[in-house]
């Protein structure tokens, strides 16, 4: 049995109903966090501090839970820019997109990257601000990819980035809540 914090994924309409799982404690196959039902392998404790949140089992030396993607998205109510949910080292509050070749994403590789973009709303739900490369907050939707990919995703608009891309057309739009007491009876 494990207890403490986790972090519950709940379908768009929030915390109505039972959670629909987790998000993991390690990284799939391409280095992202991805949706699990399995409470064993869901991270446990994440901590939430001045909009920086951290997984304490630090998979590939990674303590921030952040974003990672391959150009510098704009994202907007239209735009089918996205960048996957990853481990990331800590960037400064509100700025742009940083370039680092240290993520797990990709390890690497220079992405963009942002970490330190969340806040905690009504029912301790977990939001990203994204911020654009002009500085602006963006505006974005959470979104699971099921299948190969099993990776959780932020973008401007779930329905162009189901439009433009031919291995997220079985996206989900879910939303993360923190919860203080978990626990994983197995």
């Amino acid at each position: 049995m494990t207890s403490g914090a986790a972090i519950l994924v709940y379908g768009p309409n929030g915390r109505s109903g039972e959670p629909l799982g987790y998000i993991s404690k390690n990284f799939n196959f391409f280095g992202d966090y991805y949706f699990t039902t399995d409470c064993t392998v869901a991270m446990n404790n994440p901590k939430l501090f001045s909009g920086a949140l951290t997984n304490p089992a630090k998979p590939k030396g990674y303590a921030n839970v952040g974003f990672t993607s391959t150009f510098a998205p704009t994202f907007g109510t239209s735009s089918s820019s996205f960048a996957y949910m990853g481990g990331t080292p800590e960037t400064p509050a509100g700025s742009v997109p940083v370039t680092s070749t240290q993520h797990s994403d990709g390890e690497g590789n220079s992405y963009f990257i942002e970490s330190n973009i969340w806040s905690l709303g009504a029912d301790n739900e977990l939001i990203p601000t994204w911020v654009n490369p002009d500085g602006n907050p963006a505006h974005t939707e959470i979104g699971y990819v099921p299948g190969a990919m099993n990776s959780i995703v932020i973008t401007g608009s779930l329905s162009a980035f189901h439009d433009n891309y031919s291995d997220a057309k079985d996206v989900v739009q879910i939303r993360l809540f923190l919860a203080d007491q978990f626990t994983c009876v197995t």
